[in-house]
């Protein structure tokens, strides 16, 4: 790898857990109001993010039950829905070694439009959590499995960067995510029953 590769992923690694503290809040901001400009934000977008479809999103729901199997489900989530720790980032990215080889393509175009849609929009994410909590947080818990959505896209994008940072250091591997530590997101995450992948802080920047 690369040294400028590996210095953008340490400076990644380091800032990944305020990040996802702001995108991800775990409780009601404790402001009454957001600034006026508020008013005019739509956060849905962000919220709904990008989503996997068809036979690769049933082959990711399955996968995170197996990955989830001994979840006892017993705590719920800001939604009130029942949750669990989220399995580590370098579980879903062994997604690419134990999913049918026929689905691989559409796991790398997925990915890959996960990676581009998150960089492409993060800077406006957290400064939109940043500037209007309240309005930030509603859209969240008012949107179903919304920070499901919007976790799963950022942390399925991490396992394409990782894959293709790999890629350009070693160019005759093939495309599938590495099994190192992931290094762009925090630590501790949770996954919603019934989703699979469901979560609300991701594990690096990786059901459906």
């Amino acid at each position: 790898m690369k040294a400028p590769t590996v210095l953008l992923l340490l400076q990644a690694t380091i800032a990944a857990a305020s990040i996802f503290d702001t995108i991800f809040p775990s409780e009601k901001p404790t402001v009454t109001r957001d600034d006026r400009e508020c008013l005019f934000s739509d956060f849905y977008p962000y919220w709904s993010a990008v989503t996997p479809t068809g036979a690769l999103s049933t082959a990711l729901l399955s996968y995170g039950d197996v990955l989830q199997k001994d979840c006892p489900w017993t705590d719920t989530d800001v939604q009130g829905l029942p949750k669990c720790t989220y399995p580590p980032l370098s579980d879903w990215c062994s997604f690419s070694d134990a999913a049918p080889k026929t689905l691989l393509p559409a796991w790398s175009s997925y990915a890959s439009s996960a990676s581009a849609w998150w960089e492409e929009n993060k800077q406006d994410i957290v400064q939109g959590a940043r500037d209007c909590p309240r309005r930030w947080w509603n859209k969240m818990i008012n949107v179903p499995y919304a920070y499901a959505r919007l976790n799963n896209t950022i942390s399925w994008g991490a396992c394409y960067a990782r894959a293709h940072a790999q890629v350009e250091a070693n160019p005759t591997g093939q495309l599938k995510a590495p099994k190192t530590p992931a290094p762009t997101a925090p630590t501790a995450t949770t996954a919603t029953n019934g989703q699979g992948a469901s979560v609300t802080h991701p594990q690096a920047t990786g059901k459906a």
